[in-house]
């Protein structure tokens, strides 16, 4: 079921659920209204004083299919802070009896565009490589309860997205494959048990998974505590690379323990993630090295904060350990790489140290970990949304809203590669990402209106 527009200005669309004894009183007032006003030579609906001629009859041949059965019925309801007509679909499996919370709908904001009942978006037809990509025009989607619908300015690309793509991931993979869980824009459409307004301009890390279609679209769902607002100051771009990258760092910081005087190893420094756990550890008072490959990956690191750097790629671990720590290890060793580097953070760690990472889908020698009594946490920033665990999913909105607060202070600032892609070529964006030469977040700016 849907709200639909009724009326001078347009009111978006909520989520609006009611039992099969509401539905049989607002058909009865239909057939009773209809009735009354054929017979006054009108068409019907006579309350509603500015529906065009498109949604009227859209509105008579619902009602006519309705006497098929089966077929979605549009019916006018009245109830406090909303009046409109709602499309029914009778065997949805709602039983007598059964109750659902009321969503009054919000009256939009009269400098956002007009919406449309389609949206573009870049849909993955198939797993594959980056030219899997296909603009498609879909319906848009409508927000339920503790949902808001968001007019997309710009998204990002993770390594989540891109193992989807590829099918690595394939049980992860959203239905049509609209990918980007990152995304930033105006809210259009908010039920009334969001503390978010239409107009209000927001970042969010809630989709491009199982069940949460995602930011590569004109519009998307997104859960309401899983928002925070855009910090002031900060391009959308900017805004579209932060949510996904800053939870997992936070998370992994949080759960690491890490905390003032303290040397941290923070794997990838320039990476999505590891630029930001730079700069997010050395507001916790750490002294933070990171791992580079090129001088000028090395500069950028400096700048976010970064204490010193390991060319990785010429210096094995036991000489940099050596150099650094005098032999002692890492307090704590934060990998964002994964594979083959796994076992490096296990080397790199001090006895009784810890080890985070966010991508462990490997075989390793654990054997290490028991040898220097290593704490091992791994961090996967979207179990609450894949499982979905409303308390773990709140405690991420309060961290985004920090960490939004933290970007508007200027005391995090996002690194992003300075090669940005219009949503028309998602396929672009994911190829620079996978080929290792990107230096912070790749992003992508959204349709145009």
């Amino acid at each position: 079921m849907r709200c639909l527009p009724w009326g001078e200005k347009a009111i978006p669309s909520c989520l609006y659920r009611y039992t099969n004894q509401d539905f049989r009183r607002a058909a009865a007032a239909q057939s009773a209204e209809a009735g009354k006003h054929e017979h006054a030579g009108g068409r019907g609906f006579g309350h509603r004083n500015s529906c065009d001629a498109n949604e009227a009859g859209a509105a008579d041949s619902a009602d006519s299919a309705g006497a098929q059965g089966n077929a979605v019925k549009r019916v006018p309801v009245e109830r406090p802070g909303f009046a409109g007509l709602v499309d029914i679909e009778p065997n949805i499996g709602t039983k007598v009896g059964e109750t659902f919370s009321t969503l009054d709908a919000r009256p939009q904001d009269d400098t956002l565009p007009p919406m449309s009942d389609m949206m573009r978006a870049m849909v993955a037809t198939g797993f594959g490589g980056p030219e899997v990509f296909e603009l498609q025009h879909l319906p848009r989607p409508v927000p339920g309860t503790r949902q808001v619908l968001l007019r997309v300015r710009a998204s990002s690309v993770n390594p989540i997205d891109t193992k989807i793509r590829r099918g690595a991931l394939a049980h992860l993979a959203p239905d049509p494959m609209i990918l980007g869980c990152d995304a930033a824009g105006e809210v259009v459409a908010a039920c009334p048990d969001t503390p978010w307004k239409t107009g209000d301009r927001l970042m969010t890390c809630g989709a491009g998974v199982k069940g949460h279609p995602g930011g590569l679209a004109e519009y998307l769902l997104a859960e309401a505590d899983l928002c925070a607002r855009c910090p002031d100051g900060l391009s959308w771009e900017a805004c579209a690379s932060l949510p996904l990258v800053g939870l997992t760092a936070e998370e992994g910081l949080t759960r690491g323990g890490v905390r003032a005087g303290q040397r941290i190893l923070v794997h990838a420094g320039t990476g999505g993630v590891g630029q930001i756990a730079i700069q997010l550890a050395r507001e916790r008072g750490a002294e933070v090295w990171a791992t580079v490959s090129t001088p000028e990956k090395a500069a950028h690191a400096r700048e976010l904060g970064a204490d010193g750097v390991i060319f990785y790629r010429e210096q094995a671990v036991p000489d940099y350990v050596r150099e650094i720590t005098g032999g002692a290890g890492f307090d704590v060793v934060f990998d964002t790489v994964g594979g083959d580097n796994v076992a490096k953070c296990f080397e790199a760690a001090a006895v009784s140290g810890t080890v985070v990472s966010i991508s462990t889908r490997t075989a390793a020698d654990l054997s290490p970990l028991h040898a220097k009594g290593l704490s091992l946490h791994v961090v996967f920033m979207i179990i609450p949304l894949l499982y979905n665990q409303p308390g773990p999913r709140a405690v991420q909105g309060k961290m985004l809203a920090h960490l939004s607060q933290l970007a508007a202070a200027g005391r995090i600032k996002p690194l992003l590669d300075s090669r940005v892609f219009p949503f028309e070529q998602a396929g672009a964006a994911h190829a620079l990402l996978e080929s290792g030469n990107a230096i912070g977040k790749v992003t992508l700016t959204g349709f145009a209106d």
